[in-house]
């Protein structure tokens, strides 16, 4: 099992950590696949840094590491593939893991989002089958 695709709930995903800068997450990813800027207003500057190979999304505000999307069948969250786990048992093991509040939304075009906000954890599932999930610090 690969330690480098270990989600850390509220901590971050292997060796990158939530806080870390741009520079630092380059150091141990290398340069980014494609980097894009989000609107930017007066007090926040947002940028993403996509990692195609790691199918890794990397969200940055203030040039500080603050949201992961993970597309990567190989991550794992609570020593368990994620993205081989059905849908009852992604709740089964976040609840197991003491994260008990969900909220759950279908989107018209099908598109289903369970959430855990006590995690800062959103899946979003096409069908029955997890697409992708995002987290980020507490």
């Amino acid at each position: 099992m690969s330690k480098g695709l270990e989600i850390l709930i509220h901590k971050g995903i292997g060796n990158i950590t939530f806080g870390m800068s741009k520079n630092e997450v380059i150091a141990l990813m290398g340069e980014p696949t494609e980097e894009e800027i989000l609107d930017v207003d007066d007090d926040t500057s947002s940028s993403v840094y996509l990692y195609d190979n790691e199918l890794l999304i990397f969200f940055f505000e203030n040039d500080k590491l603050s949201c992961i999307e993970v597309n990567n069948e190989e991550a794992t969250l609570f020593g368990e593939k994620v993205f081989e786990l059905s849908e009852k048992e992604i709740v089964a093991l976040m609840v197991k893991n003491n994260f008990t509040k969900q909220d759950m939304e279908t989107e018209a075009w099908g598109e289903k989002t369970i959430s855990f906000e006590e995690a800062s954890v959103d899946f979003f599932f096409d069908g029955e089958d997890l697409v992708s999930f995002s987290f980020g610090k507490a």
